[in-house]
C-alpha cells in the first residue's frame, strides 16, 4: 500500500483475486514439481543394475523440488499483493510483477465510461468469481482488467453508486458556485443601490446645513449637520463592506483600531 498516495480519499473497498486462483495455480505447480520426483522414486525401485548410478538424477530431483518451491512462492506473492482499491475518487490497481516489480495504476471516476462483468464457466459461476473490466473516456488510455475477482457484481455495484454520487456531488457544487456568484452580484447591486440613495440623503441634508436652500432655524441646521454626518458614516460604511466582504467565501474582513 505504501505505492499509493491516498490525499483526502475514503477507501471503500479492498480486493485480492479469489482463492481458487491461487488454489489452482497452486495444484498446478504442486503437481509438476512432484511428477518428475515420482518418476525418479520409480527409478531408484527398479532393478540394481538399472538404477546403479542414480546420483546426477536425485540432483536433478532436489534442484527440481527447490524450482517448484519457489514457483509456489511467487504464485503466492502475486496473489496477496495483487489489489484493487476502490476509494470514493479512484480506482488503484497494483499488479506484482516478479519479486520486485509492481506495476500501479490509477483510473479517476469521473474518467469511467463504462464497467462490464464477465463470468464464464463452471468454476467462476459455482464459486462467485470473474472478470471486471474498466473502459474509460480517453481513446489512447488502457482499459482496468482484474481478473479473478470475488463477487464482481458486487464491486460493480459499489463502483456505479459512487460514480452516480461523483456526478451529483460534482453538479451540486457547479450549482453553489453558480449560487455564490449570484449573491454575490445582489450584494454588490444591494450595496451600491443603498450608497447611492445615502449620497442622495447626503447632499440634500448638506444643502440645508450651508444654507444653499436659503436661511433655515438655527436648530434645523443642527440638525441637519448632525445628520449629515451620519450619513456620510453611513456611506463610508457600505463602500468599506463592499470592498472588505467576500460573498463566494462569506467572509468579511474587518480591520481592528483602538477607539
Amino acid at each position: 500500500m505504501s505505492d499509493i498516495e491516498l490525499r483526502d480519499e475514503n477507501v471503500l473497498l479492498t480486493l485480492r483475486k479469489h482463492w481458487i486462483i491461487f488454489a489452482e495455480e497452486a495444484a498446478a505447480a504442486i503437481v509438476i514439481g512432484i511428477v518428475p520426483l515420482m518418476f525418479l522414486g520409480g527409478l531408484s525401485a527398479a532393478p540394481y543394475g538399472f538404477s546403479a548410478d542414480l546420483s546426477f538424477l536425485r540432483v536433478l530431483g532436489a534442484l527440481w523440488l527447490l524450482v517448484s518451491w519457489m514457483a509456489l512462492f511467487l504464485i503466492w506473492t502475486a496473489y496477496y499483493l495483487d489489489i484493487w482499491l476502490i476509494t470514493d475518487r479512484h480506482i488503484y490497481t497494483i499488479e506484482q510483477v516478479g519479486l520486485f516489480d509492481r506495476k500501479v495504476r490509477t483510473v479517476s471516476l469521473e474518467r469511467v465510461e463504462e464497467i462490464n462483468v464477465r463470468t464464464a464457466g463452471f468454476l467462476e459461476t459455482f464459486f462467485g468469481y470473474g472478470t471486471i473490466e474498466i473502459l474509460t473516456a480517453s481513446a489512447a488510455e488502457e482499459n482496468a482488467v482484474f481478473r479473478g475477482l470475488p463477487n464482481p457484481q458486487m464491486a460493480r455495484s459499489l463502483l456505479l453508486d459512487q460514480i452516480e454520487h461523483f456526478k451529483k456531488l460534482e453538479v451540486a457544487n457547479e450549482e453553489l458556485t453558480t449560487t455564490s456568484k449570484n449573491q454575490e452580484q445582489l450584494l454588490h447591486l444591494v450595496g451600491h443601490e443603498v450608497k447611492s440613495y445615502l449620497t442622495k440623503s447626503a447632499g440634500a441634508l448638506a444643502a440645508i446645513a450651508e444654507g444653499d436652500l436659503g436661511a433655515v432655524p438655527e436648530g434645523v441646521q443642527k440638525m441637519a449637520g448632525s445628520a449629515l454626518t451620519e450619513t456620510r458614516k453611513g456611506v463610508d460604511t457600505v463602500m468599506n463592506i463592499l470592498g472588505n466582504a467576500n460573498a463566494a467565501k462569506g467572509t468579511l474582513a474587518v480591520e481592528k483600531k483602538p477607539f
